[in-house]
């Protein structure tokens, strides 16, 4: 018979690389990521031991907000899929959740909706990702429609997600960056670039809003190196 593997997970890490991580960037709020359970790392407990330290939360899911909600988080959750439908929206509007909006059928769904109260929206731009947002030049089209709906925070966020921003070597993020500030060019709001990798190695990118996900579990995102080298401690050990 084989003994049980127990995964200890130390919230004091995590406080202590939350901190490192703002040290680089002490001028940008921080929007943790608690995706996916945080990780494995548990995101209600991750969410009450740092609540006070960031800006907001992110989460992939409606459900996992739902979850954060029910366990009495109270800073900001941002959904980074947004909503799907307009029963999705009714309960992101009942809850005051925050939305990535990062398609076309999205802003429809907005425009026939009757919200209760101002949603604030962050303005997704796919820039080489090619996962989530709107191509560069269908931004000021979309820009043009979120900002005719009187229930829509003003001025929105823009973001972007890199691709490649762990390999310094190439010169993709740099074409990445360069996208952004043409497709926002003129525009007023908020900008969150940096995922843990930019944090890192793009300090350009450390703006009115950093996203760190994996630093924050005292991980590197690079194929080599170590969280410990950077100073940081890892939050789940296991025995």
């Amino acid at each position: 018979m084989f003994d049980s593997t127990i995964a200890h997970i130390d919230l004091e890490a995590l406080s202590n690389n939350l901190r490192k991580i703002k040290a680089t960037s002490p001028e940008s709020k921080v929007l943790a990521m608690i995706k996916c359970n945080a990780y494995g790392h548990g995101a209600v407990e991750v969410a009450k031991s740092i609540e006070q330290e960031v800006g907001a939360f992110g989460v992939m899911f409606l459900k996992e907000a739902l979850q954060l909600n029910k366990a009495g988080i109270k800073k900001p959750i941002v959904i980074l899929t947004g909503f799907f439908d307009a029963e999705e929206l009714q309960v992101v509007d009942d809850f005051g959740f925050e939305c990535v909006v990062h398609n076309f059928e999205q802003i429809e769904i907005l425009e026939q909706s009757k919200l209760s109260r101002v949603l604030s929206v962050w303005f997704k731009i796919d820039t080489g990702m090619h996962r989530l947002g709107f191509q560069p030049h269908q931004v000021s089209q979309a820009y043009q429609r979120l900002m005719l709906h009187k229930m829509i925070q003003k001025p929105l966020r823009f973001m972007t997600h890199f691709s490649d921003a762990d390999d310094v070597a190439n010169n993709k993020t740099a074409e990445q960056i360069s996208r952004f500030e043409q497709a926002i060019a003129g525009l007023e709001g908020d900008l969150c670039l940096a995922n843990s990798s930019a944090i890192l190695n793009y300090p350009k990118t450390r703006t009115t809003w950093i996203r760190p996900g994996i630093l924050l579990y005292g991980a590197v995102p690079f194929k080599s190196g170590t969280g410990l080298e950077l100073g940081l401690e890892p939050v789940m050990t296991l025995s």
